[in-house]
């Protein structure tokens, strides 16, 4: 590769997993997920996932101290699947990703689903760019990078 090469700025997008256990025990072997035991609501999560596509300002899902030019990112899909029963897998892809902001996202949807919230909040905590709005930060242990999308053409970078 040529010197000019960067391996973070000729991003096009990343794709992320986040992997939510919820079921009474956790996995004696899969150690690679959010086990969460409490029961939720997987409709109204299934509703509040929509609302994050497409450009907007994510200072809401931010870790509260990042210093950043922008907080303004575009969320090109965001599915959910059940891998298995009670095993959940969100993918996310972005053309750019904030501090803690797919974590921020997850623990937002998860006191969606405990009915803490109503899934058009997240329309109202994307509006406030306000942290504080938004919900709690979740553990890193569900998070994934699975992967990294470049242009097609790597032509001008070979040596």
């Amino acid at each position: 590769m040529k010197p000019n090469f960067h391996a973070q700025k000729l991003v096009l997008s990343k794709i992320y997993d986040y992997r939510i256990l919820n079921r009474h025990s956790a996995s004696a072997l899969d150690r690679r997920v959010l086990f969460y035991p409490k029961p939720l609501r997987w409709d109204l999560i299934r509703e509040a996932v929509p609302l994050f596509l497409g450009e907007h300002d994510f200072k809401a899902f931010q870790n509260a101290k990042s210093a950043v030019q922008s907080s303004i990112r575009c969320l090109l899909s965001f599915e959910l699947f059940e891998d298995y029963k009670g095993l959940y897998r969100f993918r996310i892809e972005g053309t750019g990703f904030l501090k803690q902001m797919v974590r921020t996202i997850m623990g937002t949807l998860l006191e969606i689903g405990e009915g803490k919230r109503d899934p058009k909040d997240v329309t109202k905590i994307l509006a406030s760019r306000d942290r504080r709005l938004a919900g709690r930060t979740v553990s890193g242990s569900g998070l994934c990078l699975v992967s990294v999308r470049y242009p097609l053409s790597f032509e001008q970078y070979r040596i």
